[in-house]
């Protein structure tokens, strides 16, 4: 779990991502535990604690004014649209429980 916790603590010192969405992503304990990593500002999560990290679980876009897209696995996968660290858009479904709940599904 150490390295893990490295891992977080590397995404927050390269500061490519939102202090308010590592809280709520760190506030998780299912996430907490997967290992984070950061690419074009989306906050993306790893089974694996090395490169060539998986790319098989949601991630997390920014988007406009405080906004995220919950997007994936797959770029062509939309999830929903989280406006700051709490509520849901889901697009008409309805949404899971939880901050993160659409990413709760795949962990």
């Amino acid at each position: 779990m150490l390295i893990v916790e490295a891992g977080w603590q590397a995404v927050r010192d390269d500061g490519s991502v939102r202090n308010d969405l590592l809280n709520a992503a760190y506030s998780e304990p299912r996430l907490r535990q997967l290992f984070p990593w950061t690419g074009m500002g989306e906050l993306h999560f790893s089974r694996c604690t090395e490169p060539r990290w998986t790319w098989d679980l949601p991630y997390i876009s920014p988007g406009s004014e405080g906004t995220y897209w919950v997007l994936g696995p797959l770029r062509t996968q939309w999830i929903g649209q989280v406006h700051g660290a709490g509520s849901h858009s889901h697009g008409g479904r309805p949404p899971p429980t939880g901050l993160w709940g659409g990413l709760r599904g795949h962990t």
